[in-house]
């Protein structure tokens, strides 16, 4: 087992070179086989010599740190392909404990963007103890599922930290954690570590993100097909953008709140389909101004300087 202490020891060995010119850190997600060489070789009792026989399968292992070292060697001609590349690597790691190595080793050694650390938190912080920390670990996981989900109108619209960004990829998962832990949605953190739900929230994290899912689904959905085209455009249309996402989560947060104290709707335990149907009726207003509106008109409302208050 890798504790904290051990995680941050082999951080500072990597981050001052260790003993070698270049690093490379990989999880085998299987058990690998090692075969010793004869003890001859091995006359170290600390350094132990032999063949190592990788798994023969897709996804075998993770490159936990180095990776830009290592896809230097993708396409170099062949006679550079003699340089040694040392690799320290671990079998079995679990996934919190790979990130949390790799922000060990490159806190120090260089600053990690802001949305890779959010993006991370859906595998560290999730379930935390801390209710501020289990809330921003829930709204990083959805926005995830958000972006993976191919039946969602943020399909891969979300940039990756670290992978060159696609004109389609415009939103960030750093801006729409915020959004989503500023509106409550997922759950609002009181004094003394405690929370309350919010109104996405289910009985379990898993529930809490299915149901989200469901929700956002429809509801932006309903947005995207408003307008279809301004959708798509993304930072040129000023719909589908940074701040017109955190606003329509606010908005999210206000209705629901609104028919919610009305008597018609009780947003913490009616289903998800008649949830996402009150909000789609209530927002015709503003699925009618994007559908319909001039483009200067759309720009005027929803440009940068208003921000989500807009």
């Amino acid at each position: 087992m890798i504790n904290k202490k051990r995680i941050n020891d082999i951080g500072l060995f990597i981050q001052h070179g260790g003993y070698f010119p270049t690093n490379i850190l990989v999880n085998f997600v299987d058990q690998c086989r090692f075969d010793l060489l004869p003890n001859k070789d091995n006359a170290d009792k600390n350094i132990k010599f032999g063949w190592l026989y990788l798994p023969s399968k897709y996804k075998s292992a993770w490159v936990i740190d180095g990776q830009h070292r290592l896809y230097g060697f993708s396409n170099i001609a062949d006679r550079f392909l003699n340089n040694s590349l040392f690799v320290l690597a671990f079998e079995k790691m679990e996934t919190k404990t790979e990130a949390e190595l790799f922000i060990t080793i490159n806190h120090e050694q260089r600053s990690v963007s802001k949305s890779l650390l959010v993006t991370l938190q859906a595998d560290l912080k999730i379930g935390s103890g801390d209710p501020k920390e289990a809330i921003s670990a829930l709204a990083s996981a959805l926005v995830r599922t958000l972006n993976n989900d191919n039946t969602n109108p943020f399909f891969r619209r979300f940039e990756i930290p670290g992978v060159p960004a696609a004109a389609s990829q415009n939103l960030t998962i750093a801006e729409a954690v915020k959004g989503l832990v500023r509106s409550n949605l997922l759950g609002r953190a009181l004094p003394k570590k405690s929370k309350v739900p919010g109104f996405l929230s289910g009985l379990t994290d898993d529930e809490t993100i299915n149901r989200a899912r469901k929700i956002m689904n429809g509801y932006f959905r309903s947005i995207m097909e408003s307008n279809t085209t301004r959708w798509e455009k993304g930072r040129a249309a000023y719909v589908c953008v940074n701040p017109g996402i955190r606003a329509h989560f606010q908005l999210i947060q206000e209705v629901l709140q609104h028919l919610a104290a009305k008597g018609p709707l009780d947003p913490m335990i009616d289903t998800p389909e008649k949830i996402t149907a009150a909000l789609i009726d209530f927002a015709e207003p503003v699925r009618s101004f994007v559908a319909g509106a001039s483009d200067k008109q759309i720009e005027s409302k929803f440009s940068r300087k208003f921000g989500e208050g807009g």
